[in-house]
């Protein structure tokens, strides 16, 4: 068996000669009967390559023959896929690339990784997936051993959907195998599962740093930018000191905005946000503190992170803190309360649900947590049921004067 390279070159046997091949094998393998079993590899697979046999029982390599019956091969048997092609990989790697989101590379790095293993437990590629593997992978998220909400599982499908939607323009496949109308995602349910804190609670969080210290007051910078402004740890983490900019506005009340701050949300886009008086204050704290540690490391230049890590973590040019170490510092001042399965997204939930039960509209409530569709903020409307509240109450075509 005589395999053929991807790299489209190949060398047969130490001590001997490099062969470049004649042969267009593109991303593919080509395999053919000849004598013994040959591996034409890459130049690194050199030494472990064994003789090659010309048919004839000579032991001596015969790279003239090799290259004949390379190229009858190549015209008489199909290209087989490896396991993952070298196309589809170099595909997969600027896939991984295209959102400027980094939350969002980060799902498609997790999501087309499970979904990658769980083919090769059953024996395949990601070339060879079938709308059957994409059910099953389905199946096995909603009711394995660590059972997944139907949310995070849709994400997972998205993922893969979007990925193979890129192998389809890229015409490396002619089928979808995630697509909806093979596929059928599990249903999300109408409300958001994640419990908003009380009032009380939020107030407890945010007095419990230490903001005499760099590290305590960057802490109450976080708790508050997400309390008062809903962002997400992403959004949180992502902001530049240039980021932050000088205005002069009025709100609908006649009140002064004068900062505002450059998001960047999911999917890469951008938005300006203002920032409240006591955010702007808490920031200017943690910067003056900080100031010294910045410095040193040079973390203090427009392009440097506003929230960075702190003491043996930090590192030269101002890098900012990872999400995975914002949920850590959410959840050591819910541990140290006692609050009970809190994480950075329960403070967008309570915000958000906090100015819907303020009576603001879902269209005002979206400007602040820059959903897309007002149908996700409604989710977070958890008394958009109730029956004392329903306009129906209020309707009337009676004149105002009675009559």
């Amino acid at each position: 068996m005589v395999l053929v390279s991807q790299n489209r070159c190949a060398t047969l046997v130490p001590n001997f000669k490099t062969w470049k091949m004649p042969v267009n094998s593109g991303d593919f393998s080509i395999a053919f009967q000849f004598g013994e079993v040959l591996w034409c590899g890459t130049c690194d697979n050199a030494a472990k390559m064994p003789h090659f046999n010309d048919g004839m029982n000579d032991p001596k390599p015969n790279p003239e023959k090799a290259e004949i019956i390379a190229f009858e091969a190549h015209e008489v048997l199909p290209a087989v896929p490896v396991s993952v092609t070298q196309m589809v990989m170099e595909r997969l790697r600027d896939f991984l690339r295209k959102s400027n989101s980094e939350a969002t590379r980060r799902t498609y790095r997790v999501s087309i990784g499970q979904f990658q293993e769980f083919l090769q437990r059953r024996g395949k590629s990601l070339t060879q997936a079938e709308p059957g593997d994409v059910l099953a992978f389905r199946d096995f998220l909603l009711s394995g051993a660590k059972p997944m909400k139907s949310s995070s599982v849709t994400l997972r499908l998205a993922a893969i959907r979007s990925f193979y939607g890129y192998l389809q323009l890229a015409q490396l496949i002619t089928l979808n195998p995630a697509d909806t109308r093979l596929v059928t995602p599990p249903p999300v349910p109408e409300s958001s599962s994640t419990n908003a804190l009380s009032a009380k609670q939020v107030l407890a969080l945010l007095a419990s740093p230490n903001r005499k210290t760099a590290s305590g007051a960057r802490d109450y910078v976080i708790l508050l930018m997400m309390a008062r402004m809903a962002l997400r740890a992403a959004e949180v983490c992502s902001i530049r000191t240039r980021d932050i900019i000088k205005i002069s506005a009025k709100d609908v009340k006649g009140r002064s905005i004068n900062w505002v701050v450059n998001v960047r949300v999911k999917g890469g886009r951008e938005r300006k946000l203002p920032i409240p008086d006591d955010v702007k204050t808490a920031i200017d704290h943690y910067l003056r503190l900080d100031a010294d540690a910045r410095r040193t490391m040079k973390g203090n230049g427009p392009e440097a992170a506003l929230i960075q890590r702190s003491g043996m973590g930090r590192t030269l040019g101002g890098q900012p803190i990872t999400t995975r170490a914002l949920w850590n510092i959410v959840k050591k001042y819910g541990d140290y309360l006692g609050i009970k399965r809190i994480h950075p997204h329960s403070f967008r939930h309570t915000a958000i649900t906090r100015a819907l039960d303020m009576g603001l509209s879902y269209r005002d409530v979206q400007m602040m947590s820059g959903h897309k569709s007002i149908m996700t903020v409604q989710k977070y409307d958890a008394n958009r049921d109730d029956m004392a509240r329903n306009a129906i109450n209020e309707l009337s075509y009676e004149e105002e004067n009675g009559t």
